[in-house]
């Protein structure tokens, strides 16, 4: 923080300079200046983040430094002094922008109170100029999304900043694979469940990997855009991210990755090749492999068979509906959670029941059923939780071991988000009994 104090008389430098407390307030020693013109030329080099004036001086006043310093640099902060009690100077002060009014001699208390007062203005400004560049980072963010999905709107992404990088870029689509059910319904993984917490390992693996943009505007993928490299540079890049978010996460994720294309006008192109390879991934690989690109566990006459799958699972979701049946491998994985939703279930158990891959499964499952596998154990297990508060004479931590979970707080909280009461409040209101 930069202060430039400015006053013919250097007595009233001096003190000023002497009875602050200036380095307590994350301020080194105050520039000064005898001045307005010598002031004018230090702040024409380096601007101060407050200006501290005398209002009377020889040939320019405080008042007409103060009107010329905040035409020019309307963010510096101006404090004015005068040995003269004169409201006029004070009413010209404010209407000019200067931010305070201190009468000499200086009284160290109220002074330190002004600065005070003065850096958290300061500080608050800038707090708001954060959030409002974050507000419009992630506008342009979202405008580039849509865009690089959709096709339309180029208009809104020619912006300079994105136009120099993207003369030739990859651009990657990276999705959770795989989780087990106890970690998705353990209290650690809930907290991180949130997509800021990935979005934050994703950027700082990549940060030092040529990261032009990572996009996140849909639960479950990013949209990752990378310097152009070579494939083998972006194989290797590929599996570090994999291995990487595993280590840091505990969850498998799948990444693809595209050919290198340039300009703005090739985004999309590039997102429906990744988007193309994703569906390869689950249609054909079956989650089998982590890494994905043209070329790299995939041709592009094997994309063929992508649009292939895609009509037959079109017909299978009409016939689906028409039906209301689901399909065979989700009506054994519904039975087998309605059998054993109290044990430690995981996704490597269920999949390698049915002998069908996780990823595969887990896609299945929420097509058909509405919702992912998590989601429907603990609706499961709370359904049953309900039966045995209504029903039974155990108590709420004894039916949270009862319907598989180790934590009965954590149980608590779960029943307390789906039911929008407690079990103890549940059971009062069905039974009128309390534990």
């Amino acid at each position: 923080m930069k202060v430039l104090i400015v006053d013919d008389e250097i007595f009233s430098i001096q003190v000023l300079l002497s009875i602050i407390r200036w380095k307590s307030f994350g301020i080194d020693e105050p520039d000064q200046a005898r001045s307005a013109a010598e002031a004018l030329q230090k702040i024409m080099v380096s601007p101060p983040d407050i200006l501290i004036t005398d209002i009377r001086m020889p040939d320019t006043s405080g008042l007409e430094l103060a009107e010329k310093v905040l035409r020019a640099y309307p963010d510096i902060k101006v404090i004015l002094m005068s040995a003269y009690a004169d409201f006029s100077y004070i009413r010209e002060g404010m209407r000019l922008g200067c931010c305070d009014y201190m009468l000499k001699p200086i009284d160290e208390t109220e002074f330190e109170r002004t600065l005070k007062r003065v850096l958290n203005m300061i500080e608050g400004e800038k707090e708001q100029e954060e959030v409002h560049q974050k507000n419009a980072d992630k506008i342009d963010d979202l405008n580039l999304f849509q865009y690089i999905r959709t096709g339309h709107g180029k208009n809104k992404v020619l912006h300079p900043d994105v136009c120099t990088k993207l003369s030739k870029y990859i651009m990657m689509f990276v999705q959770i694979s795989s989780i087990s059910i106890e970690d998705f319904n353990s209290s650690e993984t809930v907290e991180i469940e949130h997509e800021g917490y990935y979005t934050s390992q994703l950027e700082d693996i990549l940060q030092q990997k040529g990261l032009i943009r990572l996009l996140n505007f849909d639960e479950g993928f990013w949209i990752v855009i990378l310097n152009g490299r070579s494939k083998e540079e972006t194989i290797a890049i590929a599996g570090k991210l994999v291995e990487e978010m595993n280590n840091r996460t505990g969850h498998v994720f799948t990444v693809c990755f595209s050919r290198t294309y340039s300009g703005v006008e090739e985004l999309h192109d590039a997102y429906r090749e990744v988007r193309s390879l994703n569906k390869y991934g689950l249609a054909m690989v079956h989650g089998e492999e982590t890494v994905i690109g043209m070329d790299y566990h995939c041709s592009a006459s094997d994309l063929t068979a992508v649009e292939e799958f895609r009509k037959k699972e079109k017909e299978e979701k009409k016939e689906s509906s028409e039906n209301r049946q689901y399909s065979e491998p989700v009506r054994k994985a519904i039975r087998l959670i309605e059998e054993r939703f109290a044990e430690n279930l995981s996704l490597d158990d269920i999949s390698e029941e049915l002998s069908i891959s996780k990823n595969y499964f887990c896609y299945v499952f929420k097509r058909d059923v509405g919702m992912n596998l998590w989601n429907y154990l603990t609706e499961v297990r709370l359904k049953h939780a309900k039966e045995l508060l209504k029903n039974s004479e155990l108590r709420s931590y004894e039916i949270a071991f009862e319907v598989g979970y180790d934590n009965p707080s954590y149980f608590s909280k779960l029943f307390k988000k789906y039911e929008n009461m407690t079990p103890g409040e549940y059971r009062n209101k069905v039974t009128g009994r309390s534990e």
